[in-house]
């Protein structure tokens, strides 16, 4: 057989060599056609393969699940150097608590992610006021222990993102300094509409009307701030100025600071107040959400994949899933953002003793774009009441609120100290203080009177203690990420409610093709109910083909199996939770 290449296309046409060359026969048009022929199959099936990987791609970006995350504020971790705050090397001490690297041990929490509120150079305490994006807190160590830190969290298998706050700076950041002399040189002249592509920052030269707060309430004088004969206007407080996106040249700055940090080996970011980026005029619609918003963060997604294909980036959206599912956009634009409604749910529905409206939640999240792994469960943030506080310190409900959380889709994040019950209300400081690592004085935090007294209980609730206690919510966290991480990929599993004769047992499994999957079982009564019933025949399990293992416990005289159609449970202690892993039977 003799061989024929038609230009340099990889398709050939074998020719017997009795036959004369095929050139011969193959003369103007039909040439031509032939030709046509090929190179269109050809291009064909390119085409083909292009949306085969682009669509695998894109289920992959879909259903990538980044373990179980931990938001840490260094201030209240623990202090290495005896000044009364948090730092890095601190951090490092303590990384084996999250996560020793060794899968062997069962030990550490089990944690695969870690979330730092911001790190960056700022005037205050909290640090969502930066003047350097590029300096490293000088409270929390150098930019050496920190490279050092992330080198400990990425040999452990710890994946780190940082907070990166995007809309707004300290009012002593330079930036802003100089925008202000700028204004105060304009002011002298005659008065001219703010040129507002050149400054970084959003100014008017006199107050508008009928601004509020972007998240609604307030009016104009809360968000526009009288400086140099001008104003400028902040969505949160007047020493925290928005930056200006209509400028160019911040949106090169921040793409600059994001490359920084990701040559740093940075894992990704979490972006702080991402709804308010860009404003056009006064009214919540045009203070948030806006579309130019929308194309300001599908460009940054696509730079920083552009640097690091992986790049993690998770947004503050705090507002319903029906804006939050706005800014997966079409794959292009946030990873993730944080289940604001769910978390509400949650607290609510263990108050009030009824699940319905966490299933609500999940139903509604079901219409909307976005898949269900891009909402972000969490129980409570820096910013908000303690769950322990919100729940009056109730272990038995504190142990239902984890179950809850990490058996639900998309990635979950535990704020610090959530594990052992830490409480705290009200003010911000009183919510980030310390961490309780034992009963000694100041907590284990440090040697030294700490920059934040500690709760009054952490004599009693600390981690030395639970860790000891085989029933402490401790143990119980570490029980359930363990479930997740070894048993379960629930961004590949089905989910299906399953109805049982007890009005306040919430029951659902997450099932793949193959019908095996994970079951779990929540009690919302404050009391022991007996004889709770439920059938999996819905979800299409045959129970003489599948049988059901209790990975909660060992103990497992409290469940009857008649059949997977016919499931009987003989008793479930009050706000009990119950996971199944049911597996085909060999």
């Amino acid at each position: 057989m003799r061989l024929y290449y038609l230009e340099n296309y990889q398709y050939n046409i074998k020719i017997s060599q009795n036959n004369p060359p095929l050139s011969r026969f193959i003369k103007g048009g039909l040439k031509e056609k032939i030709m046509f022929k090929i190179k269109f199959r050809f291009n064909l099936i390119i085409y083909v393969l292009i949306l085969f990987l682009f669509s695998n791609i894109l289920v992959f970006t879909q259903e990538k699940n980044e373990g179980v995350f931990y938001e840490i504020f260094v201030r209240s971790f623990y202090d290495s150097d005896d000044n009364g705050k948090g730092d890095f090397i601190g951090l490092i001490k303590k990384l084996n608590y999250l996560n020793d690297g060794n899968p062997k041990t069962n030990k550490d929490l089990g944690i695969e992610g870690i979330w730092l509120m911001p790190i960056l150079e700022s005037p205050s305490y909290h640090g969502y006021d930066v003047v350097d994006y590029f300096k490293i807190e000088k409270d929390y160590g150098t930019i050496r222990d920190f490279q050092k830190f992330i080198k400990e969290a990425h040999k452990r298998g710890i994946k780190v993102i940082m907070d990166l706050v995007l809309n707004h700076t300290s009012s002593w950041h330079p930036w802003f300094l100089k925008d202000c002399r700028a204004k105060k040189k304009e002011s002298k002249k005659i008065s001219t509409k703010p040129h507002k592509k050149t400054y970084w920052y959003v100014w008017e030269n006199t107050l508008p009307k009928g601004w509020t707060k972007p998240w609604g309430g307030g009016e104009s004088k809360d968000v526009w701030h009288y400086k140099n004969g001008s104003y400028y206007y902040s969505s949160f407080c007047a020493g925290m100025p928005d930056l200006n996106y209509k400028n160019e040249e911040v949106v090169k700055e921040i793409k600059r600071i994001a490359k920084y940090w990701l040559d740093m080996g940075i894992d990704g970011f979490r972006l702080d107040g991402v709804r308010y980026l860009i404003e056009n005029n006064g009214g919540v619609l045009g203070q948030a959400d806006i579309k130019e918003t929308h194309i300001v963060l599908k460009d940054l997604a696509s730079y920083v994949k552009s640097i690091n294909k992986d790049c993690i980036l998770i947004g503050e959206i705090w507002a319903g899933n029906n804006i939050a599912q706005e800014y997966y956009g079409e794959c292009d634009e946030l990873d993730s953002a944080f289940n604001f409604d769910l978390a509400g749910a949650i607290i609510n529905s263990i108050k009030s003793n009824n699940y319905k409206g966490i299933e609500n939640v999940l139903n509604k999240m079901n219409k909307y774009n976005a898949p269900a792994n891009f909402y972000a469960s969490f129980l409570s943030n820096h910013d908000q009441n303690r769950i322990a506080s919100e729940l009056n310190g109730d272990i038995e409900r504190l142990k239902l609120a984890a179950s809850l959380l990490l058996s639900m889709r998309g990635t979950p994040f535990i704020y610090y100290g959530e594990e052992i019950g830490m409480t705290g209300k009200g003010r911000h400081e009183n919510i980030r203080t310390p961490m309780h690592w034992n009963k000694t004085e100041h907590g284990g935090f440090t040697m030294v009177t700490p920059w934040q007294k500690l709760q009054d209980n952490y004599k009693q609730i600390n981690v030395a203690s639970q860790k000891r206690d085989k029933s402490s919510l401790f143990n119980h966290y570490k029980k359930l990420i363990m479930i997740r991480n070894k048993y379960w990929n629930p961004i590949k599993e089905k989910r299906k409610h399953i109805k049982t004769n007890k009005d306040k047992i919430y029951a659902y499994i997450y099932y793949a093709t193959n019908k095996e999957g994970l079951l779990f079982i929540h009690n919302f009564n404050n009391s022991k109910v007996m004889n709770t019933r439920l059938s999996l025949y819905e979800a299409g399990f045959n129970n003489e083909k599948y049988k059901a293992i209790n990975l909660m416990n060992k103990d497992t005289q409290n469940i009857n199996w008649l059949s997977l159609s016919d499931l009987k449970i003989n008793y479930l202690q009050k706000y009990e939770s119950l996971i199944f892993k049911i597996v085909k039977s060999e």
